[in-house]
């Protein structure tokens, strides 16, 4: 297992949110497979513990939006999935909620996804996603987990979360596998916390945001609303892990701050927008063309104004 670095960053640009984003049940293997079939090679889950510590996946503290835990465990049973052992939990339907095709998809562990990728030559993105009070002991049985899944694998799985306890659990278990602090917001002392992560690249110090000056040797960084806002403000932010903002020139400060922590989703969500946008902007143009080719159509094969020749009905596009 070659060790991640900045000069050896195996992972796509492009991750598939939670499998295939809402196109599928989150979580799923449906939704793996549906990711891989659009041509995805790296893709994004979120785990956490079963009362048995199975790590399984599933975002939400709850079972109540993705399954059908009432149903299949009585409406007195606890909602919360950590509260299950995996047995019960292997019962649930994590698909019919999404939709009738989906219906009878069972939750999958770890051990499912990781072995759908490794068979197919897929990557993974592992958010700890632990029960609330279960942090630190969701970071250490995801890592060991992971490390053992993955072991002899030319890419570790890049581990991820929202819960700086959770990674010092998996940095503390299995220092070798990559890891990632992801931040919704610039909570006072991140920095700081990010660096203790032991999540740092040569030049990095724990200074004031203006004051931190790029290093090509960092091995993480982070994309976020606010260094984006700070951007069109005039500022630079980087635009995320092997990236280079287009603002950026070399030697010089990068104003709207740089860190070693890894927020992925945010930095996948704000290009994957972009690209929403040039499509529909690329429809409505070829939309425009093709009017403009029917017209002339009309012209050539002398139409009369409200009727279409034949061949002006394939030009046009729909």
């Amino acid at each position: 297992m070659t060790p991640v670095t900045s000069g050896h960053w195996p992972y796509p640009r492009w991750v598939a949110h939670r499998g295939a984003g809402k196109l599928a049940p989150e979580n799923t293997l449906a939704s793996f497979r549906l990711g891989a079939a659009h041509g995805y090679r790296m893709f994004e889950c979120d785990v956490k513990l079963s009362a048995d510590e199975v790590p399984f996946l599933m975002h939400d503290a709850t079972l109540s939006r993705t399954t059908d835990v009432a149903q299949r465990l009585g409406s007195g049973a606890s909602a919360v999935g950590g509260d299950h052992p995996w047995s019960a939990l292997a019962q649930l339907d994590a698909g019919g909620w999404h939709s009738r095709a989906y219906a009878g998809e069972p939750l999958p562990t770890l051990a499912n996804i990781a072995h759908y990728c490794l068979a197919n030559g897929l990557l993974l993105n592992i958010e700890i996603k632990p029960t609330p009070g279960l942090e630190r002991r969701t970071g250490e049985v995801v890592a060991q987990h992971a490390a053992q899944l993955w072991a002899g694998a030319e890419v570790p799985p890049l581990l991820t979360s929202f819960e700086p306890e959770a990674l010092a659990g998996a940095r503390d278990t299995r220092p070798e596998l990559p890891r990632g602090l992801l931040l919704d917001t610039l909570w006072t002392g991140w920095l700081e916390t990010a660096l203790a992560l032991g999540l740092r690249g040569r030049g990095l110090q724990p200074r004031p945001v203006g004051h931190i000056q790029r290093s090509a040797s960092q091995e993480c960084r982070i994309s976020h609303p606010e260094l984006h806002r700070q951007r069109r403000m005039g500022g630079a932010a980087p635009a995320g892990p092997g990236h280079r903002c287009h603002h950026h020139r070399p030697g010089r400060p990068v104003r709207a701050g740089l860190t070693c922590a890894l927020c992925y989703h945010l930095f996948s969500f704000v290009r994957f927008s972009l690209v929403i946008e040039r499509m529909y902007a690329m429809k409505f143009q070829l939309k425009q063309l093709g009017l403009a080719l029917t017209a002339g159509a009309l012209l050539l094969a002398g139409a009369r104004p409200g009727r279409r020749s034949q061949g002006a009905q394939h030009l046009q596009l729909v």
